[in-house]
């Protein structure tokens, strides 16, 4: 799927709740890395970002 045709995007954090969203449908876009909560011990960890394919008569997600 591409960014363009997805109707919703989220970025979460675990593989548990990537493997849940994937049940319910969503994609992954992208696998980068990124701080999680305040960041004050500065660990970094895996970012998922998912989309969730536009429904029929939807528009599809536009940034900006």
């Amino acid at each position: 799927m591409q960014l363009s045709e997805a109707g919703e995007i989220v970025q979460v954090f675990g593989v548990t709740r990537v493997n849940e969203l994937l049940v319910e449908g969503w994609k992954i876009l992208a696998v980068t890395t990124a701080t999680y909560g305040d960041a004050k011990d500065g660990k970094v960890l895996p970012c998922y970002t998912l989309g969730k394919p536009a429904q029929k008569g939807e528009a599809p997600f536009h940034a900006g």
